[in-house]
This record gives structure tokens, sequence and C-alpha cells, in this order.
């Protein structure tokens, strides 16, 4: 029992670096769109690029974050972290997609 205890606690932890990421990609995402129509248009390209690399990281990130919650016990702290993990996503696809529709 305390072994597996164990696991769910390292499970937790290795999650926390891919989290990161997802939110510093949202961040990143959300200062992209502070840029949209303030940048130079010939830069307009450089701009989306950026949303889609931030997308592409934040997308990646999930994938590290869902292989460890799916081994992790079911639970109100997996219930949370799949959601956190999904709202975070969520919010990136739809920042990035507005970025490139206005580049």
């Amino acid at each position: 029992l305390k072994r597996k205890a164990g696991w769910d606690d390292a499970l937790h932890n290795a999650i926390q670096v891919p989290l990161k990421t997802l939110e510093l990609s949202e961040r990143i995402l959300v200062t992209l769109q502070t840029l949209v129509e303030k940048t130079n248009a010939m830069l307009a390209s450089d701009l989306a690029i950026a949303a889609i690399l931030s997308e592409s990281a934040a997308r990646s990130a999930r994938l590290n974050v869902e292989i460890n919650l799916s081994q992790m016990d079911e639970g109100t702290a997996r219930n949370t972290l799949q959601e956190k993990t999904s709202n975070l996503v969520d919010s990136c696809v739809s920042i990035c997609k507005s970025i490139e529709e206005h580049c």
C-alpha cells in the first residue's frame, strides 16, 4: 500500500514539468495575441508561426501529462489535473486559431 501511494506521488511529480510547459505555452500565446494588428505586416507570418509552435508545445506537453494520468488511481487529484490540462490545451488551441485568423 505504501509503495502504491508512492507511485501516485511519483506520477504527480512527473506531471509537473509538462504541466508547467502547458501553462507557459498559454502565457506565450496570450502575449503573442497582444501583438496581433500591432506587428509589422511583414512579420505576420512569424507571429503565426510562433503561435503554432506554442500550441504544438502545449499539445505535446498534454501527451506527457495524459500518459502519467492514465496510470494514476481514479480520484480528485487525477480529475483535477485532467481538467486543468484540458482547459489549458483548449485555451492554447483557441488563442492560436485566433492569431492565425488575424495574420
